[in-house]
C-alpha cells in the first residue's frame, strides 16, 4: 500500500495522480488531528479582539471579512 512519506508534499499524487489514496490521506489527516485542533484552538486565542488591539485600528479589524 501507498505510504505517506515525510516531506513528500503530495508531488508524487501531482506527478502521477493515480497514485493518490483516499485511504492513506484519511489516515494521515487522522493521524493529524489531536496536532492540528490543538494549533487551531491557538490560533483562535492568538487571534480574539483583545489580542490584536496592539497591532490594529478598531476600524480595520470591523472590515476584516466585508
Amino acid at each position: 500500500m501507498l505510504q505517506l512519506r515525510k516531506r513528500d508534499g503530495g508531488t508524487r499524487w501531482r506527478k502521477d495522480p493515480t497514485s493518490y489514496s483516499p485511504t492513506v490521506m484519511k489516515s494521515a489527516l487522522e493521524k493529524l488531528a489531536g496536532v492540528l485542533f490543538e494549533h487551531l484552538d491557538q490560533e483562535v486565542e492568538d487571534i480574539r479582539g483583545d489580542s490584536l488591539k496592539p497591532y490594529f485600528k478598531l476600524e480595520e479589524i470591523e472590515s476584516i471579512g466585508r
